[in-house]
């Protein structure tokens, strides 16, 4: 009877086990203002799958797990110290598991070690090496090269992690599509689609081209009826970019170049198209509700460089006019990657 259920729970160590390293997750890691000088992203990630001795991570839509952490600095002065927050979420968006790490060391070098160890727990707790193994290890590898070589040492323990982490790693990209409305763009109030394009190169705020489409708005201006499409894209940059666990907030300037087209009128026209340039002020919320896909609202404000107005050919009486400002407010869906 002994032997049958040390057979059983062998037989169940092995199958959780199995289970562990066959499943398959994702890393998205972000150091706030304040921390980043902690460990990048990708470096995290070779640091876990070095802990648990196989590859662990793949791109966030193929993950059955997904593992989000942030890397912050808090408290002032002679208080201040390092924290990681750790989220596991399965394909659902179901919370799996969390933890918070912390490190009152000066740099955030041991913060990095630490977080590595627990998201190896967090990922496989079977298989994965205690948290005294790298302590333990690391001592007796750089004590002997700094007393015989020391010119091989650094070469030999440091710049390993950063000569294979690829340059563009840190770049992120995100796609949004979004229905809005419109007031003082078109006659009365415009409905229309946008498209998004965000770019963040690594160390910089994000950029952004954007692309709206009014495919009809009619006016009864001037005794005439008068129906028009509007089509603009732009290009824009976020000095305000704010980015949590799950929600992030940008805002943005730019420039919009485009056109706005008569589709049918009942009388002649002076002009039936006229050039648009608008300067961009946009103020944009996101958030992450399931793996790589968000949820996204703005809110935009529209200024004309040049007029814009179209009048009759006969007597010259204006048709529409379009403001001085106009307003834009937008709520879409988007996936990031």
């Amino acid at each position: 009877m002994a032997l049958s259920c040390a057979a059983a729970s062998c037989v169940a160590f092995v199958a959780i086990s199995a289970d562990a390293q066959s499943r398959t997750s994702s890393l998205s890691w972000v150091r706030l203002d304040g921390a980043e000088s902690c460990i990048a992203g990708p470096e995290l990630a070779r640091a876990v799958e070095v802990r648990l001795a196989r590859s662990v991570f793949v791109a966030t839509p193929n993950a059955e797990i997904v593992v989000e952490g942030r890397a912050e600095r808090i408290g002032v002065g002679t208080a201040a110290r390092w924290r990681a927050v750790l989220h596991i979420t399965d394909t659902s968006g179901a919370l799996v598991g969390d933890r918070v790490v912390e490190s009152s060391a000066v740099s955030c070098d041991e913060l990095g070690r630490v977080a590595a160890v627990a998201i190896a727990l967090m990922i496989d707790p079977v298989t994965a090496p205690p948290d005294t193994t790298p302590p333990d290890t690391t001592p007796p590898d750089t004590t002997p090269p700094d007393t015989t070589p020391p010119d091989t040492t650094p070469r030999d323990t440091t710049p390993r992690v950063p000569d294979t982490t690829p340059p563009t790693s840190d770049w992120r990209f995100e796609v949004d599509v979004a229905l809005f409305t419109a007031l003082g763009v078109v006659p009365g109030v415009g409905v229309g689609g946008q498209s998004t394009f965000v770019i963040v190169p690594p160390g910089f705020v994000p950029l952004l081209i954007e692309g709206t489409l009014i495919p009809f708005a009619r006016s009864d201006g001037g005794g005439a009826r008068t129906d028009f499409l509007r089509v603009v894209g732009g290009v824009q940059i976020c000095p305000l970019s704010l980015r949590g666990a799950r929600l992030a907030l940008r805002g943005c300037v730019g420039v919009d170049l485009g056109a706005m087209f008569v589709l049918d009128a009942s009388v002649a026209l002076r002009e039936r198209e006229k050039v648009l340039v608008n300067g961009h002020l946009a103020l944009v919320g996101t958030w992450r509700f399931a793996g790589p896909f968000l949820l996204r609202a703005g809110v935009h404000l529209l200024v004309p460089f040049r007029g814009v107005a179209f009048a009759r050919q006969d007597t010259g009486a204006e048709i529409y006019a379009q403001g001085i400002v106009a307003g834009m407010v937008d709520l879409g869906v988007g996936v990031e990657f």
